[in-house]
């Protein structure tokens, strides 16, 4: 639509002809009678604000209390992701001897630190490609390419 030396396009969201008519003369009649900024906050909203993406231990915390699945089951599947996620994450980079070893010592709190930092990492690392790379590498030293 142009009006006034500006110019907008407007989503009409359908494909029937006699509703997209009646549509587009709502903007029209909108847009001559209380002017642009009054149109445009009726007819193209701006985008809801995009959520904040939860940490692995949020997201671990909500389904085991709203999922279906066993106790037992959720503990497995979030040892797997545990560990993708930290392998992603570099969670482990640097550390050597025992340090490395640290997140198996459930006994002097180790463990409890490790999973303290893994779950505080947000979902944002897992997009399509870093978890391409990481199967690939991940199968790739199972098979003793690296």
């Amino acid at each position: 639509m142009k009006h006034q030396r500006r110019e907008a396009w407007f989503n009409l969201e359908t494909a029937n002809q006699a509703v997209a008519a009646i549509k587009a003369r709502d903007v029209y009649v909108s847009l001559v009678s209380v002017g642009w900024d009054a149109t445009l906050a009726r007819f193209k909203p701006s985008p809801l604000v995009k959520a904040e993406i939860c940490t692995l231990g949020e997201f671990l915390d909500d389904v085991l209390a709203r999922g279906h699945l066993s106790e037992r089951t959720v503990r497995i599947y979030a040892t797997k992701l545990r560990k993708i996620v930290a392998d992603i994450a570099k969670v482990d980079a640097g550390a050597r001897g025992k340090a490395k070893n640290a997140k198996f010592d459930y006994v002097n709190g180790g463990r409890e630190a490790w999973l303290e930092k893994v779950n505080g990492r947000s979902l944002a690392v897992l997009n399509i490609d870093s978890v391409t790379a990481w199967r690939n590498t991940y199968v790739a030293r199972a098979v003793g390419c690296f």
